[in-house]
Order: C-alpha cells, then sequence, then structure tokens
C-alpha cells in the first residue's frame, strides 16, 4: 500500500510513480513467476503517466500478474495517455461501467461496451389498384447494428448501479455497500527526532585512534600543516 497525505501528494507522486514503473518492470522480467501478483491502481488520472503501464497490460499475463485500474472520466485519461487510453480499456478482460454526467465518456462507454447486429423484418401492404390489381402483403428483413446499452442510460445509472461486461457478455449489476470496519489506523507518523547541533558528533568509521591534522595556508598560499596544539578528533 503506497499511502500519502493530501499536503504531501503533490509531491510524492513523481516517486509513486517511480515505484510502480519498478514493479512493473520487476515482474515483467521475472523469468518463473512463482506466485500471482495484482497491481490495483485506483485514481490512475491523478497520477503522471506510467510509460511501462501500457506495455504491462500486454505482456503481465505472462508473469502471472492482474492489473485492475480504476478510472474517474476519459477528459482526465486522454490527457495523460491520448489515443491509447481507448487500447488501454479494450484490453481489460473484465470491465464494471458506472455511470457518469459526461455526455462524451458515457458515449465512450456505451462505444466500449459494443455493437450489436439486429435483424428486423418489416411488413408491408399494398392496397387494390383501380386497373384491377389485387391487395398485396408482404416480409421484408434488414440487419443493422445496434447498441445495446445507449449513452442516456449510462449517464441515468442511479449510485451502486453499473454494468458488466465480461467477453461478450453484458450485463446490469448492482453493488451492495458494506461498509470497512476500521481495525488499524489509516496513517501512521513517523516519530522524528532531530539530533541537536550544538553536540559535536563522532564518527566510528575510521578505526585509527590518530587524530586528525588541520591544514591550513601558509603566508605563501602553500597548504601546510598545522602545529599539533590545533589538532583535533573527528
Amino acid at each position: 500500500f503506497l499511502t500519502s497525505l493530501p499536503m504531501f501528494r503533490g509531491r510524492l507522486r513523481p516517486l509513486i510513480t517511480l515505484w510502480i514503473e519498478l514493479l512493473l518492470l520487476r515482474v515483467m522480467n521475472d523469468e518463473d513467476p512463482r506466485r500471482q501478483t495484482y497491481f490495483i491502481l485506483d485514481e490512475l488520472a491523478s497520477l503522471p503517466r506510467i510509460e511501462q503501464l501500457v506495455h504491462a497490460m500486454f505482456e503481465v499475463r505472462k508473469a502471472r500478474a492482474m492489473i485492475v485500474v480504476g478510472l474517474q472520466g476519459k477528459a482526465q485519461q486522454d490527457a495523460k495517455y491520448g489515443r491509447i487510453a481507448q487500447t488501454m480499456v479494450s484490453m481489460a478482460a473484465t470491465t464494471i461501467l458506472m455511470g457518469t454526467s459526461e455526455p462524451e465518456a458515457a458515449q465512450w462507454l456505451s462505444d466500449a461496451i459494443g455493437k450489436l447486429e439486429v435483424e428486423r423484418y418489416r411488413e408491408s401492404y399494398t392496397e387494390s389498384h383501380p386497373l384491377g390489381a389485387g391487395r398485396g402483403h408482404g416480409f421484408q428483413s434488414e440487419i443493422t447494428p445496434d447498441q445495446p446499452v445507449m449513452a442516456p442510460e449510462i449517464m441515468g445509472l442511479p449510485p451502486l448501479h453499473a454494468y458488466f461486461r465480461h467477453g461478450n457478455f453484458v450485463v446490469p449489476m448492482k453493488m451492495p455497500y458494506i461498509p470497512v470496519e476500521q481495525h488499524h489506523p489509516q496513517f501512521i507518523r513517523r516519530a522524528l527526532t532531530p539530533q541537536s547541533s550544538s553536540v559535536a558528533p563522532t564518527a566510528a568509521t575510521n578505526d585509527s585512534t590518530e587524530p586528525a591534522q588541520i591544514i591550513t595556508p601558509n603566508q605563501n598560499g602553500e597548504r601546510d600543516n598545522a602545529p599539533e596544539q590545533a589538532q583535533e578528533y573527528f
């Protein structure tokens, strides 16, 4: 879990992005994955562009890893990833589409669900003609593309309602609200004890007990060893 406080989140975003990049590369370069790894990236648009995420969504299945991405809007995602954002959404095997008030995003989600070919029959009648032709009755069929879920339907979804898409199956769903039980604090601050600058620290890196000499320039500008009384310990 990569947590951060709102007051430090802006400065930590590049660091969090770097950690995710390194973790994705580590998983993709693992030749013998022994356990399945899950990457849950909620509010992806709040982070800078993750370059390895696009490649990972194509290659991460071979490394026994799964990526769960949470997006809030289409405009934010297009600003970070451009036209490849739609490809990233289409790479997901399972998609949960919730309601949005953005018309362009609703149409985008409707297109992401896909279209169906519907065969419709048209019935026609012909009345009797004055010259003697009788009354006719016929059928004509036509196949037209149709969207199973329209954009206004997505914009009108109530809270906790969504469309579940997996493969060629699209079904409406409702998610119950389950309150999270608090067992631990959300964020634990680390206690910092600043060192006092009045006390000179002692170094244990040098095993020698010989005192260090202070080198001072002489009158000619050349370095010369200081007298022994000016020697100090670091």
